[in-house]
């Protein structure tokens, strides 16, 4: 069953094209996200927060008349709720775990603490996901607007995954406290 704004025409213009390329790069990092939480000690609840992420972005790449269905809304909204109460789950947890302090007060230096942004990177996401419909697509705007908007929209998209990148595969996770944290498998 669609809503109403489901029957729009595909918009071709270069930010549409660059709203589908930053969810094609986020369907890869949601994937691989979910590749890398078989060895968590709960996968099956972190692989859920990123596979429906990845579900969400792929439906986007694939077609924006998805966005117009009731069940891609309820799968974006079952996602931001999932996503919330993981968020209260590990709030709690870090901040148990900060008050001894074996690491530091920084939550970063915890798994829990990086699997916050984690979340906080699918929300954002899937958030922009149910804002920036096909409508919006289609408006248009100056020249200073649409050129803004698909840096914010590469940015955005690409940021996470140079990061993981950097971390993962760069020589500075010898250099980044983070980075040595992360690569020691400790946390």
């Amino acid at each position: 069953m669609k809503t109403e704004d489901a029957g729009l025409t595909t918009p071709s213009t270069l930010k549409f094209k660059a709203w589908r390329l930053g969810n094609g790069i986020m369907a890869v990092f949601f994937l691989v996200c979910v590749a890398l939480q078989h060895n968590d000690p709960d996968p099956v609840l972190w692989m859920t927060v990123y596979a429906l992420a990845c579900l969400v972005c792929f439906t986007i790449v694939l077609s924006p008349h998805f966005h117009g269905y009731i069940i891609w809304k309820t799968l974006c909204g079952l996602e931001l709720s999932y996503c919330l109460a993981m968020c209260c789950y590990t709030i709690m947890y870090v901040s148990e775990e900060t008050q001894r302090a074996p690491h530091g007060h920084n939550p970063l230096l915890y798994t829990e603490g990086r699997e916050l942004l984690g979340l906080a990177i699918v929300m954002l996401w899937i958030i922009a996901c149910i804002s920036y419909t096909p409508q919006r697509l289609q408006t248009t705007s100056s020249r200073q607007c649409e050129a803004a908007l698909i840096i914010l929209i590469g940015a955005a998209s690409t940021i996470p995954l140079s990061l993981w990148g950097v971390c993962k595969v760069g020589s500075a996770a010898e250099y980044i406290t983070y980075c040595k944290h992360i690569c020691s498998g400790s946390g």
